[in-house]
């Protein structure tokens, strides 16, 4: 998920095309997932997909490797999704011809995630290249999770393309120690222009060369944030919110320091603030003094933190677009995904939902159901305007509901399911211009 659309976000800031080459299924993966994948790729900005389709076993004997890419085994069966290949290669050749998918584009983020050159290469050192160790990639991740699960689209940015935010109303910092003067003054400007900025964690507490900030932040950010430290450690701890329920977070701030202007929103369990908020020009800085983004790094972060990191994104004023309300989550432990039980099995299902649009009145939302299925609804904010509602691919209609300021879509998909519904403002007008 977040290597693709960290790859769509930066080709598409600048107006360049972006395809997937050599997307490669195998002999255990589920009947549905060349589908999935596919349509889950065309709605994230992917216009061109390619698979591999010849037999692994004679590409391997000739050149003398186990390759276990390809759609048949040895004896010259097909795999389990090879329908489901053939099917997605038809249905996205019709939807190319029906709404010339190069020309639909995707709906503009608004929270933007910062991943600068500093705390890259900041993790390449301090883990000696296993940077999936390294906190900053997992704090990255982890922050990435909390923010996609609750239904918002994510922008990439680095130290270069920080300054070109423009649409976006949230900048997310990760865990993120080492940083610039440059790229710390601008994350602050991006608050004072009435921006919201949501820090998880370490905040340059070191200079690009590694020189400590003491007290930190550095670059005056202490005194712009009206917070001072001696340090932030990596030590695990925990958030508690209103029920008094512990949130699993990591690091604690040393000889922490607040202005009398500083709001602590929620304090760790030790009665120390955890959360604090203070107004910055315009706009304003969360920062979360125990971060959750390292401890919440898979695709299934803590409900408990899912739900603090979106009511933290609402203080923006920011609302999902487009989301996935599931009814509820089924886990089938006895149901196998693939065709002879020695492959995936049915698990915690991973619904998504992304959308493009195509000359401001047409909306496409690709709804995928990843490893389990799903139902439940997506619903699209959409204040005013009569629309109509089909499946893209058979042209069916799709009953839905209005709900105040809400379109109320019922979605049903089988693990591996997708479906691609078309939302079409009826009156012609530009429903979809501001998005």
């Amino acid at each position: 998920f977040l290597n693709f659309d960290m790859n769509a976000s930066l080709f598409h800031s600048h107006g360049k095309p972006v395809m997937l080459q050599e997307l490669y299924v195998q002999d255990i993966s589920p009947p549905g997932l060349a589908e999935a994948q596919g349509w889950w790729l065309i709605g994230r900005g992917y216009n061109l997909l390619t698979y591999f389709t010849y037999s692994y076993y004679y590409e391997g004997k000739r050149a003398g490797l186990p390759l276990v890419f390809g759609m048949f085994d040895k004896e010259g069966n097909a795999y389990p999704c090879y329908p489901s290949f053939k099917q997605f290669s038809a249905d996205l050749r019709q939807f190319h011809a029906t709404y010339d998918a190069p020309s639909l584009r995707r709906v503009e983020p608004r929270v933007a995630v910062l991943m600068s050159d500093d705390m890259s290469l900041a993790n390449i050192l301090e883990s000696g290249g296993a940077t999936w160790n390294a906190l900053g990639v997992q704090g990255h991740n982890g922050s990435y999770w909390l923010t996609e699960r609750n239904g918002y689209a994510v922008e990439f940015v680095n130290d270069d393309s920080l300054h070109g935010l423009d649409r976006e109303s949230v900048l997310i910092v990760p865990w993120s120690h080492v940083l610039r003067a440059s790229t710390t003054h601008r994350v602050l400007r991006f608050a004072k222009r009435g921006g919201t900025v949501l820090i998880d964690g370490a905040f340059a507490q070191f200079s690009d060369c590694y020189r400590a900030h003491t007290p930190g932040p550095g670059y005056g950010a202490d005194e712009d944030l009206g917070i001072r430290c001696s340090g932030l450690d990596r030590d695990e701890n925990a958030i508690t919110v209103g029920n008094g329920t512990p949130i699993a977070s990591r690091g604690i701030a040393h000889d922490l320091q607040l202005s009398d202007d500083v709001t602590v929103l929620h304090n760790d369990t030790h009665g120390r603030p955890a959360v604090v908020e203070r107004r910055l020009g315009r706009g304003r800085v969360i920062w979360l003094l125990t971060a959750l983004g390292p401890m919440n790094r898979t695709r299934a972060p803590d409900t408990q933190a899912l739900d603090l990191w979106g009511g933290l994104l609402a203080t923006s004023g920011l609302r999902p677009r487009v989301r996935f309300s599931a009814h509820e989550i089924h886990v089938a432990e006895a149901v196998d995904l693939d065709h002879g039980g020695k492959g995936l099995k049915s698990t915690v299902p991973l619904p998504d939902v992304s959308a493009r649009i195509r000359d401001d009145r047409e909306l496409f939302v690709f709804a995928v159901s990843f490893f389990g299925a799903s139902e439940g609804e997506i619903v699209v904010e959409l204040p005013a305007g009569d629309v109509t509602v089909t499946d893209a691919l058979s042209g069916e209609t799709i009953v839905s509901t209005r709900q105040g300021d809400q379109l109320h879509v019922p979605l049903k998909l089988a693990a591996f399911g997708s479906r691609v519904v078309r939302i079409v403002s009826t009156s012609g007008s530009k429903l979809f211009r501001k998005w």
